[in-house]
């Protein structure tokens, strides 16, 4: 059977296994092959290789960005759990200097949406701090107002921080994977037409019979697991 799909892994298996296979067909099988065809079968190892470290780099680059991506989310992660709990800290505290009548302001003017209002994520968050920070600024009668200040003050501008970038970092994970599908369009077109090249020597030669152990893609089976890959036309074994 043939595999129709490759996946970005395979690639990388696919693309060396081919040129090996070239090159032993140069050593071995078409040692004495006319010049001429000799000359495609380099060729066609010659642009292939191009055509892997290409693919390489794009899924190099790509690795490293998903790395950067996580470690990025990861410290927004941190940097909303520790707004959230300052956020729930200056509402209690108001709540309770205003039982006490410690302080006569309005709660509703920091957290207009009360303490079960404040939101989980950066984007939505951001927002409701500096609803907060603005009514902080402008009420200096809160109680320790120079700690909640500081302490928010700080908080929003690492919630601030993080949300631009991951944002950043979201944006060009989305343009490395572009580019990554337009690298991995041209690695499909120079392997079909590297096969293509292969099998044309081949038939030449009255060799057909070597097509499949030379061509990798031809002799894996489809699995379930490729459902959905970049499709790869198979190239007929030559009878």
């Amino acid at each position: 059977m043939t595999d129709h799909y490759i996946d970005n892994a395979e690639t990388q298996v696919y693309g060396p296994a081919l040129r090996s296979n070239v090159a032993r067909l140069l050593q071995r099988e078409l040692a004495d092959a006319d010049a001429s065809l000799r000359a495609t079968l380099q060729f066609v190892i010659a642009r292939q290789a191009d055509a892997d470290q290409m693919m390489a780099t794009a899924l190099g680059v790509a690795r490293a960005q998903v790395s950067s991506l996580s470690a990025a989310a990861a410290a927004k992660g941190t940097a909303l759990g520790d707004a959230r709990v300052a956020m729930r800290a200056l509402y209690k505290h108001l709540d309770a200097r205003r039982e006490a009548g410690q302080w006569m302001g309005d709660v509703a003017l920091f957290f207009p949406a009360g303490l079960g209002g404040i939101p989980k994520f950066g984007r939505t968050l951001l927002p409701a701090m500096r609803v907060a920070l603005a009514a902080l600024k402008a009420d200096r009668t809160v109680p320790d107002h120079a700690d909640h200040l500081k302490r928010l003050t700080r908080a929003e501008g690492a919630v601030e921080a993080h949300v631009v970038g991951t944002g950043d970092a979201h944006h060009e994970a989305r343009g490395l994977l572009s580019e990554q599908a337009t690298e991995k369009g041209s690695w499909l077109l120079a392997y079909r037409g590297n096969a293509l090249l292969v099998e044309g020597v081949l038939t030449h030669q009255g060799r057909g019979d070597l097509l499949v152990a030379t061509v990798p893609h031809l002799g894996v089976p489809d699995s379930p697991a490729n459902a959905g890959a970049a499709p790869v036309a198979p190239v007929a074994p030559v009878a």
